[in-house]
């Protein structure tokens, strides 16, 4: 490791323990952003990967009248109980099966929101938790004035302030992160969310004009 990179190590490890207790909050705030944006990117990103593509095209198909392959790998693993939910229910009533599939979708939001309210928290905490510090290390400086005789010493004056003010920086610096991600995360759920809609509005059309008498899924 470099002379300057131990510098810096050093220099960001001082301005922490500066920043007094209210830095553990913070540090812990940052690591669940990090954790949090890993484990979605992952699930949203690795795992369900084409997600809205996959979901449109087969709805495509489903308007063309092309036979659709109903197994549940057709769609991404996520929205199977959504598909579960329309193969169990399809010889049923319209009304049960939009209740079944609304009931999976559900679930579907649900998993795919997972921690977000999290990381919308820690936006908006992260910076509280910032300015919080920064008051209390004013406290401290304006303090040390009094007990001091109320002589001012401008420089040291100066080095608490400038103290005080490390745990409203490392609060944005935590809090924006955090919210960048939660915004981005949000729309691109928002944008599935809309295929799945769209999706189970054209299977309920279509179970509207299907035969009843022969009670078979299309395709």
């Amino acid at each position: 490791m470099s002379e300057a990179s131990m510098l810096s190590m050093e220099t960001l490890s001082d301005w922490i323990q500066r920043g007094g207790w209210v830095m553990s909050p913070i540090l812990l705030c940052s690591l669940l952003v990090v954790a949090i944006s890993l484990e979605r990117l992952l699930v949203l990103g690795l795992w369900e990967w084409g997600f809205t593509a996959r979901v449109r095209r087969v709805r495509a198909r489903l308007l063309s009248g092309t036979p659709v392959d109903w197994e549940v790998r057709a769609l991404p693993p996520s929205l199977r109980p959504v598909m579960l939910a329309v193969r169990e229910n399809w010889s049923r009533s319209r009304a049960r099966l939009e209740e079944a599939m609304l009931f999976a979708a559900h679930g579907v939001k649900r998993r795919l929101e997972a921690h977000l309210t999290t990381l919308s928290v820690i936006s908006q905490v992260a910076p509280l938790l910032g300015l919080l510090g920064t008051v209390l290390g004013m406290v401290r400086a304006f303090l040390a004035v009094q007990q001091g005789g109320g002589e001012v010493n401008p420089s040291a004056l100066a080095g608490g302030i400038w103290e005080a003010l490390l745990t409203t920086v490392f609060g944005l610096v935590v809090a924006i992160p955090a919210y960048l991600a939660w915004h981005g995360f949000e729309r691109l759920i928002a944008t599935r969310l809309e295929a799945v809609e769209e999706l189970m509005e054209t299977w309920i059309t279509l179970h509207g004009e299907q035969d009843h008498a022969s009670k078979h899924p299309p395709g």
